[in-house]
């Protein structure tokens, strides 16, 4: 971050005490649809040197605070909240600029009444709500912006999707107002301890220009008493409207060593300008997010580096870059993706779901326990027909390796096969199971890989096969340790995948607190090394060889994840600022780096008070978004998605949820003949093997693998993994041999070569990638 120096000016001080980043400002030729929104305040974010069409996207307006400028979000920098905003797939970001006016109040036609304008612009003109990121008093200047008339006869607040602040003064700043109290002699009503730590750092900064200490230099100007606690000026702006998100992000610092006596210890100062209690006085999503970072003494608030919690620092600490993005990547689904459809279409709960093409089937079973029956019903043409009865059993799971063809299995042993739209009676496969209630080791999964390929695993670890005509006797997988059970009768609940007939992927939550699993690979069955996921692995889900997803978790670590990459286990993911969710109950992986999984609901921050239900979650570009909350009724249990991008979720009360995905593109790799799509791996070897200048003008370093991989006639396109989430499409090139192009080969032979073919990918033909208009 660059700084500047201190000048004997109000304005120049405080820019200099609050440390503001200037860099030089992003200017790029305004994408179609955007001339009527930009001006010399309201600026788009490139990604990659293009300006993404507005139209469509959904805009994120990111805008600054008190002697600042929209330099600080830096949106020329990848790694940046702004930088990365641009880059996400249906987004498009701009800044908001009100830095020559940057001393006065929200209400100055400049600040909040042009911001106001500028949102309503970019609504009207996208089709879709705006986000908005706003930073100290820019938080400010957009309460004062929602609650103002839009141009087209409604209100600013119904163009918004949500809105992030950062730092900002809800009630306003403890710190200046006691700076005030000392500096006029005011009486000072609140703790004492704050107006004496105002008096240390008066001390403090005896000679001191930068840093806390320019807090100084605002006191005599407008918005050194605008911006004091409980200021008229912040008690007369408009309410929030009802209903509308803010999200609040807040720093947390806390001062030692004040004075000795009395009052020495420690003192919470929040972000140093902004308590916390202020930075978090409006939320209204449940979850607000705070950065702690311990204590600090004056001395090095004074003159070191008060660190990533300082209010100035706070934009640029990791964590909140990456709460800021998660939240933006939900607004975005929630935006572009089809809604779940939901209907009640069982009598009772469904507990597996499996889909092929644009059909599924639904299996379930109702009544008391140890007298339950079964029942399916299959989904087609976009609609679910009646359930049909099946026997007796607990639970039932369902795999469908292609459109109307299934096999369904019970835990008390029993098989039944769908053909033709006609179920088979059952079939007794393992009459170890047939006990009522379900024995020690039921049958608790199934997966088939193909109509002639089907594997069931038990309680105990054991697979049974389905050649297409009959069963095979039940082999050992080895899953290390689960028998005997960790506790008395409690067994473990066994999950696995199969992508052919020489491969599939088994493993349990129960090993003395680990979670074994195993991979068959055509003859036998071996363990795979041991994983991250400890006593929460409860499902498994695989796109092919090299990507399987385990999903699970429990209220004390809630919703948690890892990949097999074909080598080795990742680790741990979860979705941001979930508090103690109570784990995933199943994710479906359609494709490499796709997934969609569901839980049993959450409370956030360990209130039950703001307990959500279930959720559903999207895994892609090496992160967890969502959740969408499809409001089911009962447990969200069961999921699967297709390759052709239909999803289907249900709950534990008979309820389906349905969506398209349309928004999702889950598509198989396309190819020339005779050439092979490489792999995660491949890419990833041929990134390293690129000159640095070239990798550094496509994404921020650190790759870690690709995901999305497309490729036809020699060209690869694929999303990088990185440790800072949000970098757009990387292209490669197979000629000779796979290497990285240049930004040169992208805008001329790889554009040339996709503009003039019409079987081109259609995805590839607009931005941020290239424009073929």
């Amino acid at each position: 971050m660059n700084r500047r120096t201190a000048r004997a000016s109000i304005a120049a001080a405080l820019i200099a005490v609050l440390g503001l980043a200037v860099v030089p400002a992003v200017t790029v030729q305004a994408a179609p649809g955007t001339d009527s929104c930009v001006n010399n305040q309201l600026r788009q974010v490139t990604a990659a040197g293009h300006a993404q069409p507005l139209t469509g996207s959904v805009p994120v307006v990111f805008i600054h605070g008190i002697l600042s400028t929209a330099a600080m979000w830096d949106g020329s920098s990848v790694g940046s909240i702004a930088g990365q905003a641009a880059r996400m797939r249906g987004a498009t970001a701009w800044t908001f600029d009100y830095g020559p006016e940057n001393l006065d109040w929200v209400t100055n036609p400049a600040i909040g009444p042009a911001f106001a304008t500028a949102i309503a612009c970019l609504a009207q003109n996208s089709g879709h709500k705006v986000v908005i990121v706003a930073h100290s008093m820019g938080g400010l200047a957009t309460q004062f912006a929602v609650g103002q008339p839009d141009p087209y006869g409604g209100m600013v607040a119904d163009h918004v999707a949500e809105v992030i602040t950062i730092g900002t003064p809800y009630l306003g700043s403890m710190l200046l107002s006691a700076f005030q109290a000392l500096r006029t002699g005011a009486r000072w009503i609140y703790p004492e301890q704050y107006r004496v730590a105002a008096e240390a750092i008066l001390s403090a900064c005896a000679g001191v220009t930068s840093g806390i200490c320019g807090l100084l230099n605002v006191l005599p100007s407008q918005i050194g008493t605008a911006l004091e606690l409980h200021s008229t000026a912040i008690r007369d702006l408009p309410p929030w409207p009802t209903g509308l998100p803010v999200y609040d992000i807040a720093g947390d610092i806390k001062l030692i060593q004040l004075v000795a006596g009395p009052l020495s210890g420690s003192l919470d100062l929040g972000d140093i300008p902004v308590l916390t209690d202020s930075a978090t006085a409006h939320e209204t999503t449940g979850k607000a997010f705070e950065v702690s970072c311990g204590t600090e003494t004056l001395w090095n608030l004074v003159h070191g580096n008060p660190g990533p919690c300082y209010h100035v620092n706070l934009p640029s600490d990791p964590d909140v870059i990456q709460t800021v993005l998660t939240s933006i990547r939900a607004r975005i689904n929630d935006a572009l993706l089809p809604q779940w459809t939901a209907a009640t279409v069982a009598p009772g709960p469904i507990t597996s779901v499996s889909c092929s093409g644009q059909f599924c089937v639904a299996v379930g079973a109702g009544g008391a326990v140890g007298n339950r029956h079964g029942y399916a019903l299959t989904y087609s043409g976009g609609a679910w027909a009646k359930p049909i009865p099946l026997g007796t059993g607990n639970n039932y799971t369902v795999s469908c390796p292609r459109a109307g063809y299934c096999v369904a299995v019970t835990d008390t042993g029993y098989a039944y096969t769908l053909q033709n739209n006609i179920w088979s009676g059952a079939k007794n496969i393992y009459p170890a199971a047939n006990v009522q209630p379900s024995s020690t080791d039921a049958v608790e999964d199934i997966s088939c890989a193909s109509p002639s390929f089907c594997v069931a695993v038990t309680a105990e670890g054991k697979a049974l096969t389905w050649n297409g005509t009959s069963w095979s006797a039940p082999q050992a997988i080895g899953l290390p340790g689960i028998q005997p059970p960790v506790f008395p009768g409690e067994f473990s609940y066994v999950s696995i995948s199969c992508t052919t007939a020489a491969f599939c992927l088994a493993g349990t939550d129960i090993d003395a607190f680990n979670a074994p699993s195993a991979i068959w690979n055509g003859t036998q069955w071996s363990a795979t090394p041991p994983g991250p996921m400890k006593g929460a692995f409860w499902h498994v889900s695989c796109a092919n060889s090299a990507f399987c997803m385990v999903s699970g978790g429990y209220h004390a670590v809630g919703d948690i994840s890892s990949i097999w990459d074909g080598a080795g286990w990742s680790g741990l993911a979860q979705p941001a600022n979930e508090g103690p969710a109570l784990g995933f109950s199943q994710a479906s992986c359609p494709k490499t780096g796709f997934c969609v999984a569901v839980d049993g609901g959450a409370s956030f921050n360990g209130s039950t008070a703001d307990r959500r239900n279930g959720g559903i979650f999207t895994w892609s570009n090496g992160t967890w978004n969502g959740p969408e909350l499809p409001d089911a009724k009962g447990d969200l249990d069961t999921i699967s998605c297709s390759t052709s991008g239909l999803c289907v979720a249900a709950d534990s009360s008979g309820n389906i949820f349905v969506n398209p995905y349309g928004g999702v593109t889950i598509q198989s790799q396309t190819q020339s003949p005779g050439t092979a799509c490489p792999d995660s791996v491949q890419l990833l070897s041929a990134w390293n093997s690129a000159p640095a200048a070239i990798r550094q003008s496509w994404v921020a370093p650190q790759v870690t693998g690709f995901t999305d991989i497309g490729c036809w006639h020699g060209w690869v396109v694929a999303v990088p993994t990185t440790v800072s989430p949000g970098n757009g499409d990387v292209v490669f090139s197979q000629v000779g041999s796979l290497h990285l192009i240049t930004v040169t080969e992208l805008q001329q032979q790889f554009r040339s070569a996709v503009c003039a073919a019409s079987d081109a990918p259609a995805g590839w033909r607009n931005p941020p990638l290239i424009s073929c208009n």
